[in-house]
C-alpha cells in the first residue's frame, strides 16, 4: 500500500473508462491519495471488502484494470442527506469556510463539494454544550461494524459509556453499512426493539464468518464452480460502494 500510494502521489495514473454504448469516454487522473480514498469507500461494503487483496495486488503490478473499474462503476448508494449534513457540518471548521455565498455555489460546481451548506444548515454555528457527551438512561443499541471507517467500533464503546442501558453490538466482516450488509444486522435490531432493556440474545452475532479474502493469483487457482458463485451476487451485494468520486480531479497538475 505504501509503495502504491508513493508512486502515484510522484506520478498520478490516468485511468480510462471502458467503451459502453451511448456513453462517453471518461478520464480521471488518480494519485496515491485518492487511491486511498478509494480504499476507505471500498470499506462500506462486506462484498468489496473481499476484493481488496487483489485491487492492492493489480494496483502494484501496475495492472490498473481493476481499479478503473472501481473509479468509474456507477455509485447507485442512498444517504440520509439531511444526518449526513449534520454530522458533516458540525465538525467543519466554519472559520475555513468562504464568507460569500456566490463562493459557496461555485465551489459546488467546480468540486461537487457541499461544505457551502454548513453555515446554512447551521446558521448560529454548534455551541460548546453540544459537543460534551450526555448520560441517558434510554435503552440504546449501538451497531458497528468490524471494518467500518467511517465510525469505527471504539467509538460505540466510548459512546456507551454515557449509556447505562446502552448494549454495543459488533458485526464481524462488516463495513459502515452494518443492517443491510447481512440479514444479522435486521435480527439484532428486531431482538432490541422487541426488549430493549433485555440484554440481546440473537445467536446469528457468534455464526457470522469473516470476508473470504482472494488475491489475484488465488483466483487464478480456483475452478469455474468458485467464480460462477462470486459472479452470482445480487446487485445490492456488487455496488459500488465509492462515495467520494467527486475528489477525484482531472489534472495532475491538482496533485
Amino acid at each position: 500500500m505504501r509503495a502504491i500510494v508513493k508512486q502515484l502521489d510522484k506520478q498520478p495514473v490516468l485511468l480510462r473508462s471502458d467503451d459502453r454504448e451511448n456513453a462517453p469516454t471518461q478520464y480521471r487522473y488518480v494519485s496515491g491519495a485518492d487511491f486511498l480514498e478509494l480504499i476507505f469507500g471500498l470499506l462500506y461494503d462486506r462484498y468489496a471488502i473481499e476484493d481488496l487483496p487483489k485491487l492492492v495486488e493489480k494496483t502494484y503490478e501496475n495492472d490498473f484494470r481493476p481499479l478503473a473499474k472501481m473509479v468509474f462503476e456507477e455509485d447507485d448508494i442512498e444517504i440520509a442527506q439531511g444526518m449526513d449534513f449534520s454530522v458533516t457540518c458540525s465538525e467543519t471548521n466554519r472559520s475555513e469556510l468562504p464568507d460569500k455565498r456566490l463562493e459557496y455555489w461555485t465551489k459546488w460546481i467546480g468540486e461537487a463539494d457541499y461544505t457551502w451548506v454548513c453555515p446554512l444548515w447551521f446558521p448560529q454555528g454548534m455551541t460548546v454544550s453540544q459537543k460534551h457527551p450526555r448520560r441517558f438512561d434510554i435503552p440504546t443499541l449501538l451497531l458497528s461494524g468490524e471494518y467500518d471507517p467511517a465510525t469505527p467500533t471504539h467509538w460505540a464503546y466510548r459512546a456507551a459509556k454515557s449509556l447505562p442501558f446502552g448494549q454495543v453490538v459488533v458485526l464481524r466482516g462488516i463495513g459502515h453499512d452494518v443492517i443491510d450488509s447481512d440479514p444479522c444486522g435486521s435480527e439484532v435490531v428486531a431482538d432490541f426493539l422487541a426488549n430493549p432493556r433485555r440484554k440481546l440474545k440473537t445467536g446469528c452475532i457468534e455464526q457470522m464468518q469473516p470476508p473470504q479474502f482472494t488475491a489475484a493469483a488465488e483466483e487464478q487457482r480456483q475452478g469455474p464452480a468458485t467464480q460462477r458463485a462470486a459472479a452470482i451476487r445480487s446487485p445490492k451485494q456488487m455496488r459500488s460502494p465509492y462515495r467520494f468520486r467527486h475528489r477525484f480531479s482531472t489534472s495532475p497538475k491538482q496533485h
